[in-house]
C-alpha cells in the first residue's frame, strides 16, 4: 500500500492527498515513502561477510590482550 507523508508537518496517509497538498497544513511539499524505499541500497552478502569477519578479529584482538 502506497504511502504519502507531508514533509512539513508530518501529516501521513494511505491515500493520496487530495489537490495534491496536505489536508492538515496546506502544504505542497510531499514525499511518497513507498517510492524512496525502492531507491534504498541493498545490502551485499560480501559485505556483510566482511563486517562480521572485522568484528570477530577485533574481538579476539582485544581478548588476546585482556589474557596478557
Amino acid at each position: 500500500m502506497t504511502k504519502y507523508k507531508c514533509l512539513d508537518c508530518a501529516y501521513s496517509a494511505n491515500k493520496k492527498f487530495p489537490k495534491g497538498q496536505c489536508p492538515a497544513c496546506d502544504s505542497f511539499n510531499i514525499s511518497n515513502l513507498q517510492a524512496r524505499d525502492k531507491d534504498k541500497p541493498k545490502t551485499s552478502p560480501t559485505s556483510l561477510g566482511l563486517t562480521v569477519g572485522l568484528w570477530i578479529i577485533l574481538g579476539y584482538l582485544i581478548w588476546q590482550q585482556l589474557l596478557s
